[in-house]
């Protein structure tokens, strides 16, 4: 687990243009820990209120007589 300085630190660098192997030399993390951080930190998590919102249709024959009649 990267300490919250050091993912600012990568993302930092990672928009500044510095490549993956000289983040990886300079910091000690591991190749596959930067590209989490920079994967996580350009596609962030959905949260509740993002999500559509699926709405169930009427049901026929449920009540509305008025379409029985015709």
């Amino acid at each position: 687990m990267t300490s919250q300085k050091k993912r600012e630190i990568v993302l930092h660098w990672h928009e500044r243009g510095i490549e993956n192997a000289a983040i990886v030399r300079l910091l000690g993390i591991p190749i596959d820990e930067v590209r989490a951080i920079i994967h996580t930190s350009e596609h962030p998590a959905l949260d509740a209120s993002a999500m559509p919102l699926f709405i169930q249709p009427p049901v026929f024959g449920g009540g509305d007589d008025s379409l029985a009649a015709s």
